[in-house]
């Protein structure tokens, strides 16, 4: 069979009433007609920039239709036998962008709201990211409609290693490399990386973002939190503000926000959330082996 020309088949969809709710794979266009909104999809968005941007350099109709859509769209179904002892029904997405200057890149994200508009519209992102950086790589996004804050660790691998089953013909170190993500982190990466060299052989780069111990990069983990520092350290100076007398607001306590906070208080900013500038915080303490802060107990709502 053609790698280049997998292609999936839609299934009747189960009811949106099916008892439990197990089946979360339905294909957008078997799903029942949602009401208009004014709002516009992710995609749209993508494409109205990357449109604005193609009027600026007077790029060719034909070139733009390229650029416009995907190299390659996979959606998976991914059935799981979970702790409650049913199977539950998730949609597995891996969309690759652009290749013409590397390997497709991109991370995988967990969340109930995945679909496959949002994986195709940062997919794209990523094209443009990976080539603004300067590096020899494509863009590529994937994701699982899976609620991972609601599961437990060994539910996550089985959702991990089941994905990873499916679409592993269109990944490899010279092809597709996954990454985190929203509720993804090293241990997800360890999974995927585990189950790659179970049908390849041993393959630590067909991931990046893996523990140290696996052949991880040091200063992975905090790289994006960092990155949003350094772009305020470098605003800052055009727009007149000093450090020490700004004040910081951080939505949400993952990976992103959890650094962010603390790179901020280092710089001398106020963050909304309080944190000791210390060697120590309390605060990330309890998210590190909850992946979450909404339980700390001296804590409150951010504003």
């Amino acid at each position: 069979m053609n790698e280049d020309a997998i292609a999936t088949v839609d299934q009747p969809a189960s009811p949106a009433s099916a008892p439990g709710g197990l089946d979360r794979s339905p294909r957008a266009a078997n799903r029942a007609p949602k009401a208009m909104t004014a709002e516009l999809t992710n995609f749209e968005i993508v494409s109205h920039y990357f449109d604005l941007a193609a009027d600026r350099l007077g790029m060719e109709p034909d070139l733009r239709a390229v650029l416009r859509s995907a190299y390659r769209e996979v959606q998976v179904q991914i059935p799981v036998r979970c702790l409650d002892g049913k199977i539950h029904v998730y949609s597995g997405y891996r969309v690759q962008h652009n290749g013409a200057r590397g390997p497709y890149k991109g991370g995988v994200r967990y969340h109930e709201e995945v679909d496959l508009d949002e994986v195709r519209a940062l997919a794209a992102l990523m094209t443009w990211k990976t080539a603004i950086a300067g590096i020899p790589f494509g863009g590529a996004k994937g994701g699982i409609n899976c609620p991972a804050e609601q599961l437990s660790k060994e539910e996550l691998q089985r959702i991990t290693r089941s994905f990873i089953d499916k679409i592993e013909k269109v990944l490899g170190p010279t092809r597709d490399i996954p990454a985190p993500d929203v509720n993804t982190n090293a241990q997800v990466m360890a999974w995927m990386m585990d189950q790659y060299g179970k049908l390849h052989g041993y393959t630590p780069a067909i991931v990046t973002g893996k523990p140290i111990s696996l052949g991880g990069s040091l200063g992975r983990e905090e790289a994006t939190g960092r990155g949003i520092v350094y772009l305020f350290r470098e605003a800052a100076r055009s727009l007149g503000l000093r450090p020490e007398e700004t004040r910081v607001v951080v939505q949400g306590f993952g990976n992103v926000g959890s650094w962010a906070a603390r790179l901020f208080c280092q710089l001398g900013c106020k963050a909304r959330r309080r944190l000791r500038r210390s060697r120590r915080d309390p605060i990330a303490d309890w998210h590190r082996p909850r992946g979450t802060a909404r339980s700390y107990p001296a804590g409150g709502k951010a504003a």
